[in-house]
């Protein structure tokens, strides 16, 4: 019988079947044998199932899960996946050989919080759809992650699902025909970055700073922070004033320890030349004299390997300038200039505005912005940044953008109320 479950005629022609030994029913499809041993039967789209076991709560179920892969025309599998387990060998298999090391963690950390806390220990065959569409909805309801946060990882659950597909394991993809309704009301992502004013309290503030010549440097040369981890002293050309992009400081996290080491950069683009600006060389000068003298301090020679020996930023412990000692350098600063700040305006009877939060990215954006401003041509401000795509730079050319409408906006407000009419 195609298109469906039967049990087999000869259950028909026995009275004894669908019982056990002492008359009791063992429900359609399964029978206890005199020598105690359980058989399950059934026939499911034409093919025919027979299983033995000892069980009866088991083999039970071992009927019921084959009769659901006969029914999606499946082959007949003892092995049954939970949804964490197969996202761990599809993640293995397919995913890991064409990735970045440093990307490993954070993809799988992103589809474990949002889709395999929650459905991680169902089976494959289980999961449905609206299952997987009551996440979604849930996710985005709580607000807990950014949008494009559960869309990257929903499209990672899709590939994983769309994998068990090709491999056999279940009959259709329960990702397909899921909906992302995006919040019409959310504001785009904020691009953030400091204008000339904030750039020179910040600057002011941290003159004394052991982050001064790192963060100056980073404003006027737009290098990402892993970038200014991996630069070399050999990577610096004095004679010719640039630097050159050559390599990037990753940070890795394998079973619970994070580990450091250098690799490629981001993209073929961000291999590049960035001239010096300002008082870049000077910073850098500066940079190598207390490097020099910290090296002293530490006996000649810098916690760690042999390659990390030549750095030209390191922190105050002689390890190198990772993404965590900047962003923690950073709230560091701008908790102090708030505190400024509020005495400030207290004593001066006005409302205290706090310095805009800051991250390592925020200073790289600074640098955009700055280019920007100048009115750098958006296709050499994309070779200076090390923008894989012109697009991205337009994005932040877009924004900023409409920031400077908005500012000269507020001057025309400012002139309409010097000139209210009584």
């Amino acid at each position: 019988m195609r298109g469906g479950c039967s049990r087999p005629a000869e259950f028909g022609r026995n009275r004894e079947m669908g019982k056990d030994l002492n008359g009791k029913e063992l429900g359609k499809g399964i029978s206890q044998r005199k020598d105690g041993l359980y058989v399950g039967r059934a026939s499911c789209n034409g093919q025919s199932i027979v299983l033995y076991g000892k069980n009866f709560q088991k083999l039970k179920k071992e009927l019921e899960d084959k009769k659901k892969l006969a029914m999606q025309n499946l082959p007949a599998t003892d092995v049954q996946y939970t949804v964490s387990e197969w996202f761990d060998m599809w993640f293995a298999t397919y995913k890991l050989p064409v990735i970045r090391e440093q990307s490993e963690q954070p993809m799988k950390s992103k589809v474990k919080y949002t889709f395999l806390d929650r459905i991680g220990n169902m089976r494959l065959i289980d999961v449905k759809s609206i299952d997987v569409q009551n996440i979604v909805n849930d996710l985005l309801d709580e607000g807990k992650y950014a949008y494009s946060s559960v869309s990257e990882a929903f499209g990672r659950l899709r590939e994983c699902f769309e994998s068990a597909v090709y491999n056999h394991l279940i009959a259709t993809n329960p990702c397909m025909g899921v909906v992302m309704k995006r919040n019409e009301n959310k504001a785009s992502k904020e691009i953030r970055f400091m204008d000339k004013a904030q750039i020179k309290e910040f600057l002011d503030e941290i003159k004394d700073d052991w982050w001064y010549e790192c963060f100056y440097i980073m404003i006027y040369t737009g290098l990402r922070i892993g970038e200014v981890g991996g630069l070399r002293w050999e990577d610096v050309d004095f004679e010719n004033r640039c630097i050159r992009v050559k390599q990037a400081l990753i940070s890795v996290r394998k079973k619970g320890e994070r580990n450091t080491k250098f690799g490629p950069l981001k993209t073929a683009n961000s291999y590049r030349t960035i001239p010096f600006i300002g008082d870049v060389e000077k910073m850098l000068r500066r940079q190598k004299k207390k490097d020099e003298q910290l090296r002293k301090i530490l006996g000649g020679k810098y916690p760690g390997d042999d390659n990390v020996q030549n750095l030209v930023f390191y922190t105050q412990k002689g390890t190198p300038t990772s993404r965590y000692a900047a962003e923690h350098a950073l709230n560091r600063i701008v908790k102090r200039m708030d505190v400024l700040r509020a005495y400030k305006a207290k004593a001066d009877g006005e409302a205290f505005v706090p310095f805009i939060k800051l991250h390592p990215h925020a200073l790289r954006h600074t640098f955009c912005s700055l280019l920007y401003f100048s009115k750098v041509d958006p296709k050499a401000c994309q070779q200076l940044m090390g923008h894989a795509n012109i697009s991205t730079t337009l994005n932040i050319y877009t924004h900023l953008g409409g920031e400077a409408v908005s500012e000269e906006l507020r001057k025309v407000e400012d002139l309409i109320e010097a000139e209210k009419v009584v």
